[in-house]
């Protein structure tokens, strides 16, 4: 019996219990988000959209599409090709950290603290 326990694991909770958390969870993130956006002035707010373009906006137009191309690509590249698609993921990702250091910083210079 005690080995039957332990192959169980954990009792499942109800799905009820899941979706209620789950819902809460994100309601709580938006209200965190809108919290966030309305205790500073207009600036947090660019602050806030230079720091999701930095990430995503970066990642999607310049080293993504070469890192998934080497990922599922069909054939072999060849050496020349893979150095060029290496040195375009460096450089995406140089950017796209540095662009995240200083909307960083810039969230950090608009809060009111």
């Amino acid at each position: 019996a005690a080995a039957a326990a332990a192959r169980r694991g954990w009792p499942r909770p109800p799905p009820w219990l899941l979706r209620l958390l789950v819902r809460s969870l994100f309601l709580g993130s938006q209200v965190f988000v809108a919290q966030l956006l309305l205790s500073g002035e207009g600036d947090r707010l660019i602050a806030v959209q230079s720091l999701i373009g930095a990430i995503g906006m970066t990642a999607f137009t310049y080293f993504l599409p070469y890192v998934l191309l080497i990922a599922l690509a069909p054939v072999p590249l060849g050496a020349g090709r893979l150095a060029w698609m290496t040195l375009n993921i460096a450089a995406g990702l140089i950017v796209m950290f540095a662009g995240l250091a200083f909307s960083v910083e810039e969230l950090y210079s608009s809060s009111s603290g």
